[in-house]
């Protein structure tokens, strides 16, 4: 199912095409491009797709290399300004597109200006539900599953942009444009229906014209600063390393190191010369070369390269060198304070992570002691090597030819799914395990255990939907169906083979009989029974039921009283693994009880005050979740093991021995071919080395009884169809109901490398473990394109690892199926190894720059946990230095701040001819804090434009305001670096709270150990009392939040928009304080957000009809925004009317609340460049700054003769001033 498209062949047909527009009243559109930067002069759209009705669509070529093929030559540019004047610029016709954003500014970079309403098909799917994904093709296969896949037709995915047909690219733009106005319309309806129609309406579609216009604009980059900047950060990084190398301690660890090294190359060269041959001729140019080698060593000679990489340095970013120089005896024996993590469990590997380093250095209590020294420029190393890489390095290569950073600002498997797996509890349907739109699902915590080749219970970590897919029926001569896609793999007696491989060849298929593993079928038909209502003994006001379940009677406030008539249930949640619910009791409203329902159910139909010792409550049917009181029966414990071998499919569970058998699956179906092909006994005995006894078992089914093979007779072509697979631990095979034995994820498979292997990174090297949370937060992994973004984390259980090494010395450890881009294309380690003649190298990452290296060695380093990426617009990312195979804009809101350093934001520079001006809030999270929670201290503090943080501390010490303030404003005093600790503490605490601090980073924030300053985290902990106590209102909102994110599983801002926290729900510790965490932040921060987007927005439709100067919105920081304007529009009137609009926007208007106990703070600040920063004048001359002459210093002094007259009193004290600047279109 397909809609019709149709490529417009003349300017008549383009004008037929906007009157069917005017006539529906809808233009839905589309553009498709070369995929070149939009604004490099390379780039050039291809195609203008737009649907006006459901099912159909109309294509006008453009740029495209085939328009003269199918049009009479029309000039493309003309009929897109035909469409711009009549239809985007058309206040009657509503435009609709996905992702409005980029499409717009291809509007604008034709001078086409888009007026009236324009939905954003993205954005009302977001508001819907901010879970991600939020593309169209996802959400394509959620609600139009026949439409799924649709871009992989006639393998057009796999063309560049720029040389698909202009047919294929058509039928392909039509359905991007059908399927956008189809699922736009239904977003738009369910966000009617639920009233949150007026958050798309009045604040994300202003803010995505807004922001179109923000990434349209870009920032001017200084290329000659940044070049600059590029020349010196190279030393800088190289002294600190410098430092680093020529500490005492550091020098004597890698003198011993590279001795280290050159001795075990030295003793491999020994054995090497043992293996070999002296009387073998072949032998004796070996025997030389390697003496020659051994010679040359100890002389001091070191030719190669891999011998020359024997005496370099420790490599500060290995993960290996690291810890050794650290941890080791030899080196800083450092004590061990924290393990890396897999799984959120320690491994035995000493961490190196930042918040490591940090803590460490909180305990050396000299600052000038050589492991303090070793620390601080550590983590200085990495501060310089992350702000080169991302803002300096990484601008460089981003900038387009306008000389701007064009930067995004967000709002933002191989069977069917009616396959039943054999599962441990039941069998499973594989669709309703997997995700329900095309993606991949960590299933851990659900504990779904699946049957492997081996007849063990292994876990399943993923599922995965990979879509529409070709699907074929396969019928075997023992009549099991299943349904798969042709290169869905199966085991044969030739190993894994294709289905399509096998069904040709004929190959004999391994299966697995399932009917030993049937339960007693439940009987249908029965009539229903009423609910019967049992009182569990000892626990008055509960009740259990005959359906299972658990009720309590207790009326909310009630002191006891009892309400027999309307019952509520007590939801269950998982206990452990094994798939028991347990429920809460509480005796006289105080402590809470945990209790199996399997236990309180039973205990109410058999008037048992407890389950007697030595007994358990056991399932008859084996579904621990089916608690009815015909299920449950009291048995010993004894009796209860014997069922669970005898009976249920959990015979053999984690840490037992699990089934293992000494035959593996594989080699019982080689005997049985071999016997039906007329091998003798005796043959079998003598090929797989057994005994004739275990040859006999298995041929006669005694032994391994449920292995059978037989061959595919039936192969039918069913059409497209959902395709889902999994990822399950050590053998990466299921048994399907059907009798199949599956291989999961080898179409495409995922790759899977060490956790502890480094990810070059925007921010950084990181190790990949520690990216779970990569997904949305702007991380981007290097490939060959450069940086891309993160779109998944995968943790994949664990495998057999192996270690590769290149002849550079860089190692990275993954598993056999693990794909590396290399000089012949993407291969497997599998394909690489073990290692031959052949020239296969692969792409190392150094110096900025991809080289070919070849292997020098791989090593089996046992069983470890393995880890994917998926990344965005390619599969590759770098690892340790070497490029991997996995399964482009810089981020703009994520600068950072001038203190950490000012070179960085002064690379960004004003338009020619125009200065910045930046709004900032001042104590945005914290203003909205004290506004939800009534906490009258900050309230008051804000009223009175008091240091809100000073203000605490001084009613903390009981100073009066007026003499702190006196004593902090005036460094020269005795008493300021106190009071100056004084108010930083009670900002940390006060923000801290705000984002979820803990007692053990509070102390890292509070401590300057540079300084001499430590505070542990037992006196942070204090801290953090002592606050509550002096702000119970704050403690008791924190609470309230926590309580409302159990009862409904999410948390809304003041402008309506949610949050979803089912962490609230988990088993997990870490996920509930998380989601606790985030439910008292997101109020506070998301206000915050929206406060500063939408007072933008409020100002940037005054400037467009023309009530206020024009000035350029540049970027948007969180709570700041960043403008270009002409220097004479900088006056008393402009910056009273941004603080007036700023200040407290018109949300009871728009969103139905009105901030009235505080108003938003901010300050004003201008510079030549976004690092300048200096604070307003008022009657300043701002073209003064433009002038080469201007100074800073002088300004400053100007500036402290204004200082502290409020915004708000501005039309009182400056008049004039203000007069004039209100006639801001006569100014010169």
């Amino acid at each position: 199912m397909r809609s019709s498209y149709y490529i417009v062949k003349s300017l008549e047909e383009v004008k037929k095409v906007i009157q069917s527009c005017k006539e529906t009243g809808y233009c839905c559109f589309d553009y498709e491009t070369n995929a070149q930067p939009l604004y490099m002069h390379t780039f050039t759209p291809t195609l203008l797709s737009i649907s006006f009705q459901a099912g159909s669509s109309v294509q006008i070529p453009l740029d495209h290399f085939e328009r003269d093929k199918y049009t009479d030559g029309f000039d493309w540019k003309k009929a897109l300004q035909m469409v711009g004047k009549e239809l985007f610029q058309n206040l009657k016709v509503t435009k609709i597109a996905w992702n409005a954003k980029f499409d717009d500014q291809i509007n604008k970079k034709f001078g086409i200006q888009c007026k009236g309403t324009l939905l954003d098909g993205m954005l009302a799917k977001y508001i819907l539900n901010e879970e991600k994904p939020n593309g169209l093709k996802e959400m394509v296969a959620r609600y139009l599953p026949g439409f799924a896949g649709y871009q992989k037709e006639n393998n057009l995915d796999k063309m560049d942009w720029d040389k698909k047909p202009l047919d294929l690219l058509s039928k392909y733009a039509g359905m991007d444009t059908d399927c956008t106005l189809r699922l736009t319309l239904f977003f738009e309806k369910k966000l009617i229906d639920l009233g949150m129609y007026n958050i798309l309406r009045n604040l994300y579609m202003p803010a995505s014209r807004l922001l179109t216009e923000v990434e349209a604009n870009g920032l001017y980059l200084d290329r000659g600063f940044n070049q600059q900047l590029l020349a010196e950060y190279e030393p800088k990084i190289q002294a600190a390393r410098d430092t680093i190398y020529n500490l005492p301690r550091v020098q004597k660890f890698n003198k011993i190191y590279i001795q280290g090294k050159v001795q075990a190359y030295l003793d491999q060269l020994q054995r090497e010369l043992d293996e070999l041959d002296p009387d073998n001729p072949k032998d004796k140019r070996k025997i030389s070369s390697r003496e020659t080698k051994i010679a040359n060593i100890r002389a001091g000679i070191f030719i190669t390269q891999k011998e020359q990489d024997l005496i370099k340095p420790i490599n500060l970013n290995s993960n290996k060198d690291l810890p050794a120089l650290m941890y080791s005896k030899e080196g800083l024996n450092l004590p061990i304070i924290a393990y890396t993590q897999q799984n959120y469990k320690d491994t035995d590997k000493p961490s190196t992570a930042e918040d490591t380093l940090v803590e460490l250095r909180l305990r050396i209590k000299k600052p000038d002691s050589p492991k303090a020294v070793f620390l601080d420029k550590l983590l200085e190393l990495r501060g310089l090597e992350k702000m080169y890489k991302t803002y300096i390095l990484g601008w460089s290569e981003k900038v387009q030819d306008d000389n701007c950073l064009h930067g995004r600002f967000l709002l933002n498997g191989c069977v069917t799914g009616d396959t039943l797996l054999v599962g441990k509890d039941r069998d499973i349907k594989i669709q309703d395990i997997c995700p329900q739109e095309v993606g991949v699902k960590n299933v851990e915590e659900e504990n779904i255990w699946l049957l492997s080749q081996e007849g063990t219970w292994e876990q399943v970590t993923h599922t995965i939907n990979k879509g529409l897919q070709p699907t074929y029926q396969i019928t075997t001569q023992r009549g099991d169906i299943l349904k798969c896609t042709q290169e869905h793999k199966l085991l044969t007696t030739r190993g894994w083979k294709t289905v399509k491989e096998i069904y040709k060849k004929q190959l004999w298929v391994i299966g697995y009989d399932t009917s030993y593993l049937d339960f007693t079928k439940p009987q249908m038909g029965k009539a229903s029974q009423e609910v019967v209502f049992r009182e569990i003994p000892n626990w008055p006001g509960y009740l259990a039921s005959s359906e299972g379940k658990v009720f309590s009677i207790k009326m909310p406030g009630g002191r006891g009283i009892l309400d027999y008539n309307h019952p509520h249930e007590l939801i269950p949640r998982d206990w452990g693994n094994k798939g028991r619910l347990r429920v809460y009791l509480r005796k006289n409203n105080h402590k809470k009880y945990a209790f199996s329902v399997s236990h309180l159910v039973w205990m109410a139909f058999n008037n048992a005050s407890f389950v007697p010792e030595g007994y358990v409550i056991d399932h008859i049917d084996c579904n621990p979740r089916n608690n009815q009181p015909s299920n449950l029966q009291c048995i010993t414990y004894a009796d209860n093991i014997k069922r669970s071998y005898c009976n249920t499919r959990s015979s053999f569970m984690r840490g037992s021995r699990n089934g293992i058998t000494k035959f593996t699956t594989l080699k019982v179906g080689q005997i049985k071919e071999k016997g039906l092909e007329g091998y003798t006994q005796n043959e079998i005995q003598n090929i797989f080395d057994i005994s004739q006894k275990q040859v006999s078992g298995i041929l006669r089914g005694e032994r391994r009884k449920n292995i059978f093979i037989t061959k595919i007779k039936d192969y039918e072509y069913l059409g497209n169809q959902n395709i889902y697979d999994l990822s399950i631990n050590k053998y990466h095979s299921y048994v399907t109901r059907s009798n199949y034995i599956n291989s999961n994820t080898t179409s495409g498979r995922l790759s899977c490398i060490s956790g502890d292997s480094l990810i070059l990174t925007n921010e950084g090297e990181i190790p990949i473990r520690d990216l779970e949370y990569a997904s949305g937060l702007g991380l981007q992994a290097m490939t060959q394109e450069g940086f891309k973004t993160i779109t998944h984390f995968i943790y994949k259980g664990s495998e057999e690892m192996y270690e590769v090494e290149l002849e550079s010395g860089k190692t990275i450890q993954c598993t056999l199926d693990h794909k590396f881009i290399t000089n012949q294309g993407t291969k497997s380690l599998r394909e690489i190894y073990p290692l031959n003649t052949s020239k296969i190298s692969l792409m190392e990452y150094d110096d900025n720059k991809f080289k070919e290296v070849r292997i020098s060695r791989v090593t089996p380093v046992g069983i470890k946990g393995v880890y994917d990426l998926s990344v965005e617009g390619c599969h590759q990312f770098v690892a340790n230095g070497i490029l991997n195979h996995n399964s482009a804009e810089p981020n703009m809101q994520q600068i950072p701040k001038t203190s950490v350093d000012p070179n960085i934001k002064k690379q960004l520079i004003a338009k020619p001819g125009q200065l910045y001006l930046v709004m900032d809030f001042s104590q945005a999270e914290l203003r909205i804090m004290a506004h939800l929670s009534k906490d009258e201290t900050y309230l008051k503090a804000f009223r009175e434009n008091k240091d809100p943080h000073l203000a605490i501390a001084a009613q903390k010490y009981g100073v009066p305001y007026d003499e702190a303030e006196k004593i902090y404003g005036d460094e020269n005093h005795p008493d300021y670096k106190l009071w100056k600790t004084r108010r930083k503490q009670a900002k940390q605490i006060a923000f801290g709270l705000i984002y979820g601090i803990q007692s053990k980073l509070l102390s890292v924030k509070l401590s300057d150990p540079k300084a001499g300053l430590i505070v542990t985290p037992e006196e942070a902990q204090q801290m953090m009392d002592d606050y509550f106590a002096e702000h119970p209102r704050i403690k008791k909102f924190m609470g309230s939040q926590e309580r409302l994110l159990y009862k409904q599983g999410y948390i809304k801002s003041l402008f309506g928009t949610k949050r979803r926290l089912p962490g609230i729900y988990s088993e997990n510790n870490a996920d509930v304080a998380y989601a606790i965490r985030l439910a008292v932040n997101f109020p506070c921060q998301c206000a915050a957000s929206h406060m500063t987007l939408f007072g933008a927005i409020l100002n940037y439709w005054d400037m467009k009809r023309g009530y206020f100067p024009s000035m350029d919105t540049r970027c948007l920081v969180h709570d700041a925004v960043y403008y270009n304007t002409d220097p004479k529009y900088i006056n008393v009137y402009t910056i009273w009317k941004l603080w007036d609009t700023f200040r407290n926007p018109k949300t009871k208007e728009y969103f139905h609340f009105q901030i009235d106990d505080i108003n938003m703070s901010m300050e004003f600040e201008i510079g030549r460049t976004m690092g300048e920063e200096l604070p307003f004048i008022p009657g300043y001359d701002y073209s003064k700054m433009l002038q080469p002459d201007f100074s800073v210093e002088a300004y400053m002094e100007e500036y402290h003769k204004s200082k502290g007259l409020l915004i708000e009193d501005y039309p009182k004290h400056f008049p004039e001033l203000f007069e004039q600047g209100k006639q801001w279109r006569q100014l010169k």
